[in-house]
């Protein structure tokens, strides 16, 4: 007897996230994330998409560049971006697990992410970026905001801190040989 069958592959299909999607994306959206090996154009979606066929690749204790690029339909708006990475892979995005943050911008906005909280290596990790203009500190990655746009994305962290980095010491003690 012959089988044949295709197998399809995602990055990550967990659906224990909340969902979450702006009430309005079509006067500013998210236009491009780049993170790791992550470069995605999207423009507008509606107020939310999950990115699940690219998977980002970070290391636990390094610094990555991220940037992010607003679009806009005709207005121009100052837009604040808030990036987390659920870490210990439990569905939630919590306050410990913001790798970015931003001040208002109306162009493309780059930074520094320093991956230093992770609990679970070479797994699937959810990350999801907010872009909304009203106001950073207030956005939540399950709430709707009025304006605005998020995506989530796959990541796989890799765990390479040494002692010295995890600010762990260890004692050596040497003695002469006789």
């Amino acid at each position: 007897d012959t089988c044949e069958f295709n197998v399809n592959i995602d990055c990550d299909s967990i659906s224990k996230y909340c969902n979450t999607r702006a009430e309005n994306s079509q006067l500013m959206w998210i236009q491009n994330v780049t993170i790791a090996n992550i470069n995605n154009t999207s423009g507008d979606n509606n107020g939310y998409k999950y990115f699940n066929t690219n998977c980002g690749q970070l290391s636990n204790g390094q610094k990555t560049s991220i940037w992010l690029t607003p679009g806009f339909k005709a207005t121009t708006y100052n837009v604040y971006w808030k990036a987390w990475i659920d870490y210990n892979n439990d569905g939630f995005f919590l306050t410990n697990e913001i790798i970015f943050t931003s001040n208002a911008g109306t162009s493309v906005l780059s930074g520094n992410v320093l991956i230093t909280n992770a609990g679970v290596y070479n797994t699937p990790l959810r990350m999801r970026v907010g872009a909304d203009n009203a106001s950073a500190p207030s956005l939540l990655p399950c709430q709707a905001p009025l304006n605005g746009q998020f995506e989530d994305y796959t990541v796989f962290i890799k765990n390479n801190v040494s002692l010295l980095e995890n600010n762990s010491l260890l004692n050596l003690s040497l003695q002469p040989n006789p």
